[in-house]
Order: structure tokens, then sequence, then C-alpha cells
């Protein structure tokens, strides 16, 4: 991107190794106010990308030995411009002040004595031990004062050092470390003012915000850790969460959605009922590209943290949370965020915060949907869940409520992974000691092609060359289907075919996920399955399917 000079009539433009030299507005926002009314452009707003050149700055504005290059100094001020008459401010002589004679006023302190005191020795007793006392006291409060003083510079100086202690303390990952130190210096600053002046009613700094905000996304306990470093001069986690929220569809928790929740879930309450959601959490693949939209760059790692920096990587997924009303007729996304890679502890994190923000719009959430892969197996963990073979335990405490939310791996892909391993490895041993085989499945169909007899119609090659279309469901779920089941049997035992002989294992495995996935992909669980409508006959089949799944590699 090409630079240019902001300033009034100036039309000078940036060339690499060239004589002029180029210069941001300050990051201090008195000082960048400071240059904003020098340039005396009216409604001119500075940004981070507005730049001022050499031309404008007086010869001792500029450090010109340091670190061999051109750089302006601390309290460097634009003066030199080219404006028109009428821009231009006449100076007027002003006037010498009159003389005025100033008369001395004399100072007097406790403890002062003049030689009349010393006359009485009674009165020099006392004197002598007010000024002792007034002198202790003194001592005292320099000693207090001394001892803040220390301990706030030892806190700020070591702002680096806490981050590398939560870094080793695990809290957050070397990712998260590398964002957090690109925005280390402002907050440093930040935090000492706000710690010395201890309760402010100010705004926190622009800095100050992204700091609080990117450190908080990455680990809730990183951030306490350095809220109680600091004597809370960070912003308690509720203000972070009215932060995180954004409009105009930028990363982050959309507040739009939020107030779309709230206004649903007062018109369930005005009718006697309680919204019911499942949260549902799943990555988009997008493509890397950085691009500017007029205001800023996008396209870099966007945690909705507001922190605006050209060395973040760019994004290469985006996280997204949505809500599927349970006993209602709508879904709702509420969050996006751009990011590179988060490991488990951090979407755990994520996911904790967005049940937070529901929460406080009266709107349940009681399941939490995604992916089977192993990254959303461990955040399923950290958030207090056991998705594992052994004292499985498929539900989290709520964040808030401490109420069980249960964890239900997607059924599309957890099928996909059901017929990947069973093609991938080629066999899969049950519960009995039988062995279930792929190379059946591809026996039938390799039959029904030469044969010309279709006993199960939907299957093809397109079935058995999976990987090339894996992503489609509708192939897992023809394969893994009671027709294919239903040709094997007949293969086997009607027309007694060799090659069949011994599939009754294969058989059952293929009916069971047939059954779990009719009944587990549909709103209402006796849709896909014809089952007696009196409770004990539901009883005893969902029982049956429930001891068959119980398979191992």
């Amino acid at each position: 991107m090409v630079k240019f000079c902001c300033a009034f009539g100036c039309n000078e433009k940036f060339i690499k190794g060239g004589p002029i030299t180029f210069h941001c507005f300050p990051k201090d926002e008195t000082r960048r106010k400071l240059w904003e009314s020098k340039l005396k452009r009216e409604n001119f707003k500075a940004t981070n990308y507005s730049t001022i050149c050499s031309r404008h700055f007086s010869e001792g504005c500029f450090e010109r030995e340091k670190l061999g290059g051109t750089w302006l100094k601390k309290d460097a001020v634009p003066t030199i411009f080219d404006f028109p008459s009428h821009l231009k401010r006449e100076d007027n002589e002003r006037k010498a002040p009159k003389e005025r004679i100033i008369l001395k006023r004399q100072n007097s302190f406790e403890g002062d004595f003049d030689e009349s005191d010393m006359h009485s020795p009674t009165k020099a007793v006392k004197v002598l031990q007010k000024a002792k006392e007034e002198k202790t006291k003194k001592n005292r409060k320099l000693k207090a004062l001394q001892q803040q003083n220390g301990k706030l510079k030892k806190r700020v100086a070591s702002l680096e050092q806490i981050l590398k202690e939560i870094k080793k303390k695990s809290f957050i990952t070397d990712a998260a470390s590398d964002v957090l130190e690109l925005s280390l210096t402002g907050p440093a600053e930040q935090l000492l003012k706000r710690t010395q002046v201890g309760t402010s009613k100010e705004k926190y700094p622009a800095e100050l915000r992204a700091f609080a905000l990117t450190l908080q996304f990455y680990s809730n306990k990183a951030y306490e850790y350095v809220r109680r470093t600091f004597s809370t001069s960070l912003p308690h986690p509720a203000t972070l969460r009215r932060w995180c929220k954004t409009v105009e569809g930028n990363p982050g928790f959309t507040h739009e959605a939020f107030i779309t929740l709230k206004q649903k879930s007062t018109e369930a309450m005005s009718a006697g009922k309680k919204i019911i959601c499942c949260l549902i959490v799943d990555e988009i693949s997008i493509r890397k590209h950085i691009e500017w939209d007029g205001d800023k760059f996008s396209g870099y790692v966007d945690l909705g943290t507001q922190l605006d920096n050209d060395c973040l990587p760019p994004a290469k997924q985006a996280l997204t949370f949505m809500l599927n009303a349970l006993n209602a007729n709508w879904k709702i996304p509420v969050a996006y965020f751009l990011i590179d890679s988060l490991n488990a502890l951090e979407r755990s994190n994520l996911i904790s915060e967005c049940l937070r923000l529901v929460f406080d719009t009266g709107v349940e959430v009681t399941a939490l949907t995604f992916d089977g892969t192993s990254v959303n197996i461990s955040t399923a963990n950290n958030l207090g869940a056991k998705i594992q073979e052994k004292d499985m335990k498929p539900y989290f405490p709520h964040p808030i409520t401490s109420e069980k939310v249960f964890v239900i791996l997607d059924v599309c892909h957890m099928l996909k992974l059901v017929r990947n391993t069973l093609a991938s490895k080629g066999s899969i041993v049950n519960q009995n000691g039988d062995i279930i085989k792929w190379d059946y499945i591809k026996e039938l169909e390799k039959f029904q092609k030469d044969k010309g007899l279709y006993a199960a119609p939907k299957l093809k090659s397109r079935h058995i060359e999976w990987y090339q279309e894996k992503m489609k469901v509708k192939l897992a779920a023809q394969v893994l289907s009671n027709s294919v089941a239903d040709a094997l049997l007949y293969l086997a035992n009607d027309l007694k075919l060799e090659e069949f002989q011994g599939c009754e294992a294969t058989v059952e495995f293929l009916k069971i996920f047939n059954n779990l996935f009719d009944v587990l992909n549909s709103r209402n669980f006796l849709r896909s399955v014809k089952v007696d409508s009196c409770s004990s006959d539901r009883q005893k089949f969902f029982q049956a399917v429930l001891e068959k799944e119980n398979l191992e590699n």
C-alpha cells in the first residue's frame, strides 16, 4: 500500500530509500490529538495508517544517529506547513506585563519555634516533643509511599515475566503467547497508571481493552491470575462479556443475536414456557486472503478482541457457534471467530463464555453438539465430561447453574468415521470375537456388477471407492444400511455362495448402525423405526440396540 502525507496541501509520496521519511501518528491519545490540531483539517481523524512526512518537522525534532536511521523524538510535533492565508493565525505582539512587587510569604510548619520558646524549659520540651511526633509520622508516610511505588514498578516490570509464567503453567499456548506479546508495551504502562490511581471511572484505553480481551479469550485462569497480580486493574469478566458482543457482523459474539434471544425468551416466559436449545459448534475451512475493506485489513486471525496488528497470521478457519431450539422451530448463529488453530483448552473457554452469555438471555442450553474429532473430544473432557471407553460421563456442568449439559457428537460425522474405520482397516472384531469384514461389501458390489443382479440397488462402485467422496454422508448411510445387510444374508443363506459365508457378524453390525442412525438423525425417535407404540416395546427395542452396539476394534 502506497503511503501519502496527510498534511494540508502536501503531495509527498513514500519512496523506499528516498530522502523524505514518513512517520505514523503517536499512539498516545493526547499527543495524537495535538498532531491532528496542527494539521488544521476539518473533521480529520487519524488512523493507525495515517502518516506525516519529515518536511513538516523542524530539525530539532529528529534523532539522526539513533539506530542508524531517522527517528522522531518523543515530544516531536509537526509545525511546518504551507497553509493558505485564511488558515494562518496572526500573532500580535503582546505588551510586556507590568512589574509587580511580590511579597514573600513566610511559611510555617508544625514543630517550628521561636527563640522566645526556649526561654521557658516547659514550653521548649513541648515544642521538641511535637517536632519528634511530626517527624515520625512523615517518615512512616514516606516509607509507605516508597514501598508502594517500588511494588508498582516491580509489577509492571514483571508483566513480561508473568506471561512467561502463565505459559509455563500451561494456562496459554505458544501461539497465544505470541499474540499477547504484540500488545505488551502499551498495556504495561496503562496497568501502572490504573494501579496508581486505584478505582477509576475513566474508560479503558483501546490497547488495554485489546490486551484484556485477548488474554481472557485464550485462558480464563491466566486472566484471573494477571488480574489478581495487578490489584483488579483489569476489567471484571462481566465487562469483557459486554465488550465481546459485536455488531455489523464482525468476528466475536454477535450482539444482535443475543438481543433476539432475549426477546424470544421474554415471549416464551409470558406464555409460561422456557426455551431450551442445543449449542452447535463447527469449523469451516476458509481461503487465506488479506484484503483492505476501506477501514482496516481483514483476513488475519480475529478473535473479536479488537486487536489490530498485521503481525498476526492469516486465518485458515472460521469457528462458528449456533443455537438450535429444541422446543421451537428456529436456529440462530450467535458467534464466529477467524482462527489459525485453537487447542482444546481455548475451545472449552470459548464454549463456557458462550454458555454464560446465553444464560443471561434466559435461554437454557441442555446439549452441546460438534464433530467427533480428537480436539473436540479433549474439549469435552476439559469442560468436565468424560468421553472415553470406561467410566463414560457424557455431560458436563453448566458454568453458572451447574445443570447437566450433554455432549452429543454429530451423528453424520460419526457415521462417516465408522465407515472410514471399517473400510481403511479392513476388519473389526466385535465383543464375541467375530470378525466384521469390509470384503463382504466389496464382494457384494462386484457380484452385482458381474451378474447384473442388484440385491442392494443403491450400492455402487462409488460406495467402495469412498475416499474420493469421503465428505458425503449419503454414501456412508447407504453402505451401513438394512438393504446391504439383507443382500448379504440372501447371497449367503439362499444362494449359498461361498464368498459370503460367515457374514453374520457383518450383517449384525450393519443393522445396528442402520437403526442407530435412524434414531439419532431424527427429531422424533419413532419416526424412522417400526416399533409398537407401547412404552414396553419401545424400551425393549432401544435396550437391544444399545446392547449390540458395544463393539471393540
